[in-house]
């Protein structure tokens, strides 16, 4: 098969969705298949020739707040060159911004099958994220509330002016015409919250409802989005993980050591966790917390953890390689999210396949992964007591953490990238058939 992936983030940035694409594509490469690759540039990145890979890079630009993530300029016409001379019989885009947009009417035009995965839980994500900023037609802002966001976007045309960079054919796509015309009936709806919502989920069902299949890492959002009517199959795929080349924790007794691994966004609730173990540790001082990865939130954790007086107890490990974190894992008694909108949790699977004990919150799709009481503790989202108290149970028994571990690893295994593959190659030829 020839398979065309379409993604807005990919290497040298390093998150779940980069993760899943590389183990996915690398894969079906092994197995024979020929995979071309769109995805931005990152400034002089070289790629190295992969065999039964190509990958095609669009010119980006970044956030003032963020220059790790780089957004293309949509670029319709050399999507749809590079897919013909490609002769893509699939053409599977990742994520909903400016080359996954361009890629879903590419795959319009051309007549390709088109394969969605929805990564990321939008109504959400929305809150955090400017979606004006993100198509590349305003300012990179902070934050702003969701009322002020969505009144831009009406207000602005913004769909349309991103339409303009893409020339005629994508001004009169039948996606952005949809989304123009969505985007005007939201108009009479005033409150933040529900303009939000809604036209994440209007923007959900016109964007993923043009697919032949949408694939969602969990059994939760797969069932999320034929509630909300998206209208074409919805099939759980798991991102997968190296299940195999995890180290594995043998030695259960306590350290009285908690880890993060992670994005350090606002979405991600690193806040909440930085407060309940502030809570954790007035009853137990040899508590410690590593916190791995970067983000646009740290300054504000780093001034959150001075404000409680922490710091001693806190460690900012920083942006490491996949091999240390690997390493890094075991040396732990247990992970911590505080997360809220998990669609898989792939690093929450990686702690399970190190075998740790985990502590979520009982959000999206994170109860497929933790079982409460059965390989960790499910609390309250945005619950800093609650959690404190789980982090304190997660110290107590050397015996308990070890049962907790050997389920985490019996409930990971289960998604071991060669089990997702079998499964994303049967569901293409199904497709193709």
């Amino acid at each position: 098969m020839k398979i065309a992936y379409l993604t807005d983030t990919y290497q040298p940035e390093v998150n779940g969705i980069v993760t899943s694409i590389t183990n996915f594509t690398t894969r079906l490469a092994e197995a024979g298949n020929e995979v071309l690759i769109i995805a931005p540039k990152y400034n002089r990145k070289k790629d190295q020739p992969i065999p039964n890979i190509t990958i095609k890079r669009y010119a980006s630009f970044s956030f003032a707040t963020n220059k790790n993530t780089h957004i293309a300029y949509p670029a319709l016409l050399g999507i749809i060159r590079d897919l013909r001379e490609f002769k893509a019989d699939i053409v599977h885009v990742q994520t909903p911004m400016s080359i996954g947009v361009s890629g879903v009417i590419a795959a319009r035009i051309l007549g390709i099958k088109l394969v969605q995965t929805y990564h990321t839980y939008l109504p959400d994500f929305m809150v955090y994220v400017n979606p004006y900023n993100l198509l590349g037609v305003g300012k990179a802002s902070e934050l702003v509330t969701s009322s002020r966001v969505w009144k831009k976007i009406i207000e602005s045309n913004a769909v349309e002016k991103f339409a303009t960079f893409g020339g005629d054919t994508l001004k009169r796509s039948e996606v952005v015409r949809a989304i123009n015309k969505q985007l005007r009936r939201t108009q009479k709806y005033r409150d933040g919250k529900t303009v939000s919502d809604r036209f994440a989920w209007d923007f959900t069902r016109i964007l993923y409802g043009r697919s032949d299949i949408v694939f969602s890492p969990s059994i939760a959002l797969a069932k999320l989005l034929t509630r909300h009517r998206v209208g074409v199959p919805s099939i759980d795929m798991s991102n997968g993980i190296e299940f195999h080349q995890f180290a594995k924790k043998k030695d259960y007794h306590i350290r009285n050591k908690m880890i993060y691994v992670g994005r350090l966004g606002l979405e991600k609730g690193v806040d909440v966790v930085v407060k309940a173990f502030a809570i954790a540790r007035e009853k137990n001082p040899a508590l410690r917390l590593d916190i791995f990865g970067e983000g646009p939130a740290k300054k504000e954790l780093e001034v959150l953890i001075a404000k409680l007086g922490i710091g001693e107890s806190v460690g900012f490990v920083g942006f490491v390689t996949r091999p240390t974190i690997k390493r890094a894992l075991k040396q732990h008694d247990f992970f911590v999210t505080a997360s809220t909108m998990e669609t898989q949790g792939l690093v929450i699977l990686e702690a399970m396949a190190a075998g740790l004990p985990v502590l979520g919150v009982d959000a999206l799709a994170v109860p497929e992964l933790v079982h409460d009481e059965q390989n960790g503790y499910l609390v309250k989202p945005r619950d800093p007591k609650e959690m404190a108290e789980a982090m304190l149970k997660l110290t107590e028994s050397a015996a308990r953490n070890k049962k907790f571990g050997q389920k985490s690893l019996e409930f990971a295994e289960v998604h071991d990238i060669s089990n997702c593959v079998t499964k994303l190659e049967s569901a293409y030829k199904k497709l193709l058939s």
